[in-house]
């Protein structure tokens, strides 16, 4: 089954009137997903971006085969953006043929766009780069510029190794993410329990949308420090009652 799309940009009117919905939000994380066929067109990416800059809203954006120029021209406050494999490859303008070419990858789209990459690596799983944001470094000539400080990687393997559809799966990563994100997980957290719901997507017949159950399931004997800390933190502000801490969370 082919798709048909017009991928025409939308006009200045119809992206105002988007505009206008996206700042009415009081959301913590705002998500774009870019497919590339005319909604995202560069006055409206940029004005979103200046939006969520302004109100402190984290952007996440599911990235499409652009240059990364298209990236860095039009969303100058990305929080995270999550590139498969080939939309990585795009991004950088050259082949990725091993893990250490898609490695490479990840760090420069992360230094060029100086935010946090969760690069969705199909049966190798996802690695996620972070970004400690700028600093500013001085030059042996003694000039001070700001150079991307980065941060630690991690790896997270693919939790299904016999899909059946894949499709969605990306929509449910990065929503979840934002999800865990906006709940107060930490990003590695965030994205360990968005893999997991990926996981699930995939060994779906079709596009299908995973249960909170489903998720639970997944996540038995899996432990999220930022989880365990935002439960106790919680604790604490109830004083005298006792909050108990399910035992699937826990890792019990």
């Amino acid at each position: 089954v082919a798709d048909e799309f017009d991928d025409t940009p939308i006009s200045e009117d119809i992206a105002k009137a988007l505009l206008g919905s996206v700042e009415a939000t009081k959301a913590k994380v705002l998500v774009v997903s870019d497919y590339n066929r005319g909604l995202i067109t560069p006055w409206l990416a940029q004005r979103i971006s200046k939006f969520t800059k302004r109100a402190g809203i984290r952007l996440m954006v599911d990235g499409r085969k652009r240059p990364l120029e298209w990236y860095l021209n039009n969303f100058d406050d990305l929080y995270l953006i999550t590139p498969n494999r080939d939309e990585a490859a795009a991004m950088v303008g050259r082949p990725l043929r091993t893990r250490d070419d898609h490695l490479e990858a990840g760090r420069e789209i992360r230094q060029t766009l100086k935010c946090n990459v969760l690069l969705k690596m199909s049966q190798d799983g996802a690695v996620l780069f972070l970004s400690n944001g700028e600093r500013m470094v001085s030059t042996p000539s003694g000039e001070t510029t700001p150079t991307v400080v980065e941060g630690e990687e991690y790896d997270f393997r693919a939790y299904n190794n016999k899909p059946i559809a894949v499709a969605g799966a990306g929509d449910t990563l990065i929503s979840t993410v934002a999800l865990c994100e906006a709940a107060g997980l930490s990003l590695p957290d965030a994205c360990e329990v968005g893999c997991r719901a990926a996981a699930i997507t995939v060994g779906m017949p079709a596009s299908e949308v995973v249960t909170l159950t489903e998720l639970e399931a997944a996540l038995e004997g899996v432990e999220l420090p930022s989880l365990l800390e935002l439960l106790r933190r919680e604790a604490v502000r109830v004083g005298d009652k006792t909050v108990e801490i399910d035992p699937i969370i826990r890792g019990e």
